[in-house]
């Protein structure tokens, strides 16, 4: 079974690649490099798509933070930093606001995280909801106001 599954994809992988060689890249790739980049920009995540993800990353950790898998809270925060750098990055416009995040609310609830310590955590992650609708608001989208699920959104095991 495993092989033929191998064959399979060797083989779909040999009509992908040769089909490319002789029809040329998608016709959204072509041009200059510069044409290049612009549609790849355009394509790009906006903003809005990695807050989704921070919101998953934010209701997760407060939920294994809340049962006591301080593991699952600091994976979940270390996920949390790497979609900000995503942001950072696809958006630069917002990445002087997204790095004074960090640095205000982040890393409280980062040395919370470290120390264990519920009812600091408790505090620090209230702050950093205060701190990600103000800055919603401040950005003209005062709509997008954050707020705690009754109930862990994921399906993952929250106590240790």
């Amino acid at each position: 079974m495993r092989r033929k599954l191998l064959t399979a994809v060797v083989m779909a992988s040999f009509v992908l690649a040769a089909s490319w060689a002789l029809a040329g890249p998608p016709h959204w790739l072509k041009g200059t490099t510069d044409q290049k980049f612009s549609t790849l920009e355009k394509i790009q995540e906006a903003l809005g798509s990695v807050m989704m993800e921070y919101n998953y990353r934010m209701t997760t950790m407060y939920y294994a933070a809340k049962g006591g898998n301080w593991g699952l809270a600091d994976y979940q925060l270390k996920e949390a930093r790497e979609i900000q750098e995503v942001g950072e990055t696809t958006r630069p416009q917002f990445a002087g606001a997204l790095k004074a995040f960090e640095q205000t609310y982040l890393d409280k609830v980062a040395a919370s995280v470290k120390e264990k310590n519920f009812s600091k955590f408790k505090k620090a992650f209230t702050e950093m909801t205060k701190g990600c609708n103000e800055c919603h608001a401040n950005e003209g989208y005062p709509f997008i106001h954050y707020v705690l699920p009754k109930h862990p959104v994921a399906a993952l095991k929250y106590k240790p």
